[in-house]
């Protein structure tokens, strides 16, 4: 970290980051062999005394792997942050403390109060797996923690900031833990919130203030009774927290925008342990931040949202649909999928009326005996059935009719209250985990206790952690013929198995939503989401495994990646912080393909509340690529692009990375 030339507390004297970037040059080579570089987040790899890295002279470390994993954490910042976190916590909170790295850098957290989570667990009070413990099993063991804290308030939050910035670590925030990338994996201050369920309504503003630690589920729940909501997602347990900061797409933006569009103001606390609120007129920066710059680029812990909030439609109407992709066994023909594919971005994509939400997947693996298929999920915000068949009509003439029930459409149709068709979007009354279904007398008010259940096991889809999980994600803009033949061709390469082994559709499937509508009504340098345009989608490839698939888990990703390096040619590196992915194919800059053209204005912004770099997840220091339809992927040569790390103008470099990436064409004007 001194290395970096990054003091923790903005608020002290710039001595210290001076003298730090002063000397970095002269022994970084010497001290680089047992340390890490803060904003890297990679650890040395070193057999016996001597480590393989090298340094260039844009100071990017590049470790080859070897067989010894080496991390250092230093004792005395662990006891100090101990000590401050007895003394200033006290019985009010429960806290773990991580004393050393064990031989296999797995952490040991050790349980520091009675009466907390380890006893209830220990209880069996169905508290399966610890607060920081992430859905997602693949990288939740990459969670290493020094001192992990579950506040309860926005003074524990203060307290356990300060300790941190005093004991010279880190901090990370966290709440629903759906994070798709591990964060704090290096040691820091962990501080989880989701104890921070406070709210309030005030029905004649139709405005709400909501605890940072509420999960959708709590949110849409209460907020229905009053008879609003807000434009979330669909899962029940996603935090609030990170979805707001990271955007916030849903089923209602087409018609109400982002998440971050009814934002209207935050209450945060800052690396250096103040507490502020920033709104369109006090702290605009950081307000701008919060719309989309991203969880854990956001300089502190936001612990309140206040939001403008809508009010619910009355009825959602649905209509699933299924269509095969090949003509037939041998899937060489697969001008159905392409047909549907383009039906639907042709008609539905960007439909004028805002309240049709169509739902576009690919499912590669056979269900049964079924052939590879397409599926469409029509949501119909606020009107009957009646009124909604019509627009179906235009994808039975193209695609003919339906798999399933319906006598003139296929398909199936159903419809709901709203709060209903979210608890069942998100899994609710589905069965999993051995819950309660919908036809074994699921009534409302157990329903309503699934969506508010405050700890696991959950009742909703991936909420076991024990499924592990990688996604990857483009932002796009409508697709030329050509880049919907390379992907549906690609999509129809699903690599074999062993022969009889089959592998659920549900374990790998691409999903594309259209996100427009409404907001794309805001301007892109309105929030630090950027994407903003009227024929926007964003696709979302999806691989999951239990623990007996985990021997096919290599493959799995590896389709995963194939199929967004086969669109990157044709559609770019734009992407959604939400999505976040720790190796983007192609050698996408992470930093370019969340923020595109605000990413200079977002590192400005940051730098004005935290010297602190960032940390993992948010690592720009890929090779940058240009587009060319012709010939693919087209690496820039070196002297093209600027690095961030130990430079003392971070915004500056950002700035030229920017304008370089718009000037070579890696970011496009609309």
């Amino acid at each position: 970290q001194m290395l970096a030339g990054a003091g923790r507390n903005p608020n002290r004297s710039g001595d210290r980051g001076q003298r730090a970037s002063v000397m970095a040059p002269k022994i970084l080579r010497r001290l680089l062999p047992c340390f890490v570089l803060a904003g890297v987040g990679e650890a040395a790899q070193c057999e016996g005394d001597a480590c393989h890295g090298d340094v260039d002279e844009l100071g990017l470390l590049a470790f080859r792997t070897v067989k010894s994993h080496v991390q250092i954490s230093v004792p005395s910042a662990v006891s100090q942050v101990e000590e401050c976190l007895r003394q200033n916590l006290g019985s009010r909170t429960e806290y773990f403390i991580e004393p050393r790295w064990n031989g296999t850098h797995q952490s040991s957290l050790i349980f520091m109060q009675s009466g907390g989570w380890a006893e209830k667990s220990a209880a069996g009070d169905g508290l399966t797996a610890p607060p920081w413990v992430l859905h997602n099993a693949r990288i939740s063991r990459d969670v290493k923690p020094t001192a992990a804290v579950i506040a309860r308030n926005q003074k524990d939050v203060q307290a356990a900031v300060k300790c941190a910035m005093a004991a010279d670590l880190t901090i990370a925030g966290q709440s629903g833990r759906h994070s798709y990338v591990a964060y704090c994996q290096d040691g820091c201050v962990l501080i989880n919130v989701y104890l921070m369920k406070d709210y309030s309504i005030d029905a004649t503003a139709q405005t709400a203030v909501l605890g940072a630690g509420m999960n959708l589920g709590q949110v849409y729940t209460y907020l229905d009774d009053a008879g609003f909501t807000v434009p979330g997602g669909t899962c029940p347990t996603v935090g609030l927290a990170g979805l707001t900061l990271g955007g916030g797409k849903g089923p209602l933006e087409r018609s109400a925008g982002m998440l971050i569009d009814q934002l209207r103001g935050i209450d945060a606390v800052l690396g250096d342990g103040s507490v502020v609120h920033a709104n369109a007129s006090q702290h605009t920066e950081l307000f701008w931040m919060a719309r989309g710059g991203g969880g854990n680029t956001f300089p502190g812990i936001v612990t309140a949202f206040h939001f403008q909030l809508l009010k619910r439609p009355d009825i959602i109407s649905e209509w699933s649909a299924q269509w095969d992709m090949v003509a037939s066994e041998k899937g060489v023909n697969f001008t159905a999928g392409m047909t549907a594919f383009k039906l639907w971005q042709d008609t539905y994509l960007s439909h004028p009326d805002h309240r049709i939400v169509v739902r576009l997947e690919l499912y590669p693996y056979r269900d049964g005996s079924r052939l590879p298929y397409v599926s469409m999920n029509f949501k119909f915000i606020g009107m009957t059935e009646e009124e909604a068949k019509p627009f179906v009509y235009p994808a039975v003439r193209a695609l003919g009719k339906a798999r399933g029930d319906d006598s003139k459409t296929g398909g199936s149709w159903k419809h709901s209250s709203y709060i209903r068709n979210i608890q069942e979007g998100g899994g609710i009354g589905s069965g999993i985990n051995g819950c309660k279904t919908w036809s074994e007398g699921l009534t409302e008010q157990e329903a309503r206790e699934l969506m508010l259940k405050p700890d696991p096991p959950f009742c909703s889809w991936d909420s076991t952690f024990d499924t592990s999980m990688k996604y990857r994600a483009l932002v796009m803009r409508k697709m030329s013929d050509r880049a919907i033949h390379a992907l549906i061709e690609r999509v129809l390469m699903a690599p074999l198995f062993e022969k009889g082994q089959t592998l659920h559709p549900w374990w790998f499937y691409l999903q594309v939503d259209p996100t427009n509508g409404f907001a794309a009504n805001v301007a892109p340098d309105a929030t630090a989401y950027p994407w903003r345009f009227q024929d926007s989608m964003t696709l979302q490839v999806i691989a999951k495994w239990p623990e007996n698939l985990v021997q096919e888990s290599s493959t799995l990703m590896g389709f995963n990646e194939l199929l967004i390096s086969a669109l990157q040619p044709y559609v770019g590196s734009d992407s959604y912080y939400n999505y976040a992915d720790e190796d983007m194919p192609g050698g996408a800059v992470p930093l370019l393909s969340y923020f595109g053209p605000n990413a200079a204005a977002l590192l400005d912004a940051r730098n004005r509340y935290s010297s602190t770099p960032l940390g993992e997840g948010t690592k720009w220091f890929l090779d940058p690529v240009r587009r060319n339809e012709g010939f693919g992927i087209q690496p820039w040569t070196k002297p093209q692009w600027f690095a961030v790390v130990g430079h003392k103008d971070v915004a500056g470099d950002a700035r030229k990375v920017s304008n370089a990436a718009k000037n070579m064409g890696l970011v496009t004007e609309p």
